[in-house]
């Protein structure tokens, strides 16, 4: 049952580091090249991570 939760923890802390990496970037590179845009790749993430950060009650 520890195993799970460190498991858990850690899963929730990666989530947020990819969180803070896709603020970084869209705030500070300029060419994304293919996966930027409204319909992007990068963009469909970030929606994702949000959806399943509010899912599990992280947001």
């Amino acid at each position: 049952m520890r195993w799970l939760i460190l498991e858990i923890r850690a899963l929730r802390k990666s989530l947020e580091r990819i969180e803070e990496w896709y603020e970084y970037t869209d705030k500070n590179v300029t060419n994304k090249g293919d996966l930027a845009g409204a319909q992007g790749q990068l963009f469909r993430l970030m929606h994702l991570l949000r959806k399943e950060m509010t899912r599990a009650g992280m947001r």
